[in-house]
């Protein structure tokens, strides 16, 4: 069971992504997903599930050209390992490795994470509402 989860709302179109933030006690967080990866229509919201190192699924794999072939396996949940990038106020920046993957960075409240804020990678369950 995820340690952690909430409520991402839709707030805008990039050229090759969209935005979800969190708006919760003063605090704003961001998720980018690649456009390849959102489902269409674009979900008004997400619930996004943090898992710490012991608790990891099996990763989504997927890439761009598969998602491309196969549109409704946009419907599925996104699980992806991200590593800590930098510390923020009241957030942390995750970004994924590799090339050719959905998620390109999320903004964790830090609350989000707890007492175990010094993970340097986690796991994000993002899953379409």
């Amino acid at each position: 069971m995820p340690n952690y989860t909430e409520k991402f709302v839709y707030a805008e179109e990039k050229s090759s992504y969209f935005c979800w933030k969190y708006r919760k006690y003063g605090i704003t967080a961001s998720l980018y997903i690649q456009k390849w990866r959102v489902p269409d229509p674009v979900p008004a919201t997400l619930d996004v599930s943090i898992r710490f190192r012991e608790e990891f699924l099996s990763e989504n794999m997927n890439t761009a050209t598969i998602f491309k072939k196969f549109p409704d396996l946009k419907n599925e949940s996104i699980v992806q390992n991200v590593h800590r990038v930098s510390d923020h106020t009241n957030t942390v920046r995750f970004d994924t490795s590799g090339n050719d993957r959905p998620i390109t960075s999320i903004y964790i409240p830090k609350e989000m994470i707890g007492e175990k804020t010094n993970q340097n990678m986690i796991q994000i369950i993002i899953d379409w509402c």
